[in-house]
C-alpha cells in the first residue's frame, strides 16, 4: 500500500529477524559462489543449513572477544533442493556427517535431485510450492530455502536480464507465501587466461550470467579453496568473502572441510 512521504519519518522499526545474524535477513536472498566442484559448496551448504536447525553457530565461525558470529536467534526450520545429488548420494552424505557426531532433527529437509524442478515462472514453480507445503503441513513453517546450483533450477539464459526477472518473480512468491529467506548456491564465470588480464575472485560480480543477479541478491559469499599442500587430501580450507547489501559486511573467514566426517570447522578470519 501506498504511503506519504511523511510516514517514513520517525517510523517505529520492527527488530531485525536475523535467519544467519549479519549475513542475511528474513525475506532476503543470498548466493554463495564458487567454481564447480572445487569450491565444494554443497558440503558448506549441507553444514550451514544443519547448524541451523541445530541452532548453533554457522560453521563454528567465533571471534575471542565477541563470541559467536553466525548464531542463529533459535533453531531454524530448512529446506534444502539438492540438484547435483540423487538420494543415494545425499545418504552418503549424511552417513558420512551422522557417524562424525551429527544428530538427525525433523527441522532439515533435503530434496534431492529432480531436474523438473524450475523457476523459470510462476506457474513451472508450482511443483516446488508442493513440496514447500509438504514440509509445512508435517513439521511447520519454513526459515530458509536453498537451491544448489542456480544453474539446476531454471532452463533460462543467465546472461538476460529480463530472463533472470521471472526467476525473482517466482522466488517472491514463495517469500511472501513462507516468509523465509533463500540462498543460492551459483557458479563463477570461467576466468580469462589473456596474458595481462586481472580476474577478482572475491568479488560478487564473478558470477557468472547477468548483473541482475548480484543487483537482485542481498548477500553474497565467495567461495576460494586455499591451498593446503602438505596436508591430507581428506581435508580442504576455503577462504570465504563476504559482500552484505543491509548490513556491515562480515570480515572475512577461512574453513576447513573434513572429508571424513563432512564437517566444516573455522580456521580464522583473514
Amino acid at each position: 500500500m501506498a504511503k506519504p512521504i511523511g510516514y517514513f519519518h520517525g517510523r517505529p522499526r520492527p527488530v531485525a529477524d536475523w535467519i544467519i545474524p549479519e549475513f542475511l535477513k528474513r525475506g532476503n536472498t543470498a548466493f554463495i559462489i564458487g567454481q564447480p566442484k572445487k569450491a565444494c559448496k554443497s558440503w558448506l551448504l549441507l553444514n550451514l543449513a544443519w547448524d541451523l536447525s541445530d541452532s548453533v553457530p554457522v560453521w563454528g565461525v567465533t571471534h575471542s572477544k565477541n563470541g559467536p558470529v553466525f548464531q542463529p536467534p533459535r533453531p531454524m526450520r530448512v529446506v534444502y533442493f539438492t540438484q547435483e545429488d540423487t538420494e543415494d548420494d545425499v545418504q552418503d552424505r549424511a552417513e558420512i556427517m551422522i557417524a562424525g557426531g551429527r544428530k538427525p532433527n525433523n527441522r532439515l529437509w533435503v530434496v534431492p535431485k529432480n531436474l523438473s524442478f524450475v523457476l523459470d515462472t510462476t506457474e513451472k514453480s508450482m511443483p516446488i510450492q508442493s513440496e514447500l507445503d509438504a514440509v509445512v503441513q508435517q513439521s511447520g513453517p519454513i526459515d530458509l530455502i536453498i537451491f544448489d546450483p542456480m544453474r539446476r533450477m531454471h532452463g533460462l539464459d543467465e546472461n538476460d536480464s529480463g530472463a533472470m526477472a521471472r526467476i525473482w518473480a517466482a522466488l517472491d512468491v514463495f517469500q511472501r507465501r513462507y516468509n523465509c529467506a533463500v540462498i543460492f548456491s551459483h557458479h563463477i564465470i570461467k576466468p580469462p587466461t589473456a596474458k595481462g588480464s586481472t580476474f577478482d575472485l572475491t568479488n560478487p560480480y564473478a558470477a557468472r550470467g547477468s548483473g541482475d543477479i548480484f543487483a537482485a541478491g542481498d548477500a553474497f559469499a565467495n567461495v576460494i579453496p586455499y591451498s593446503t599442500k602438505g596436508q591430507p587430501t581428506t581435508y580442504q580450507c576455503e577462504d570465504l568473502h563476504f559482500v552484505v547489501k543491509r548490513t556491515k559486511t562480515p570480515t572475512s573467514i577461512r574453513l576447513q572441510l573434513d572429508f571424513t566426517t563432512g564437517a566444516v570447522s573455522f580456521v580464522g578470519f583473514i
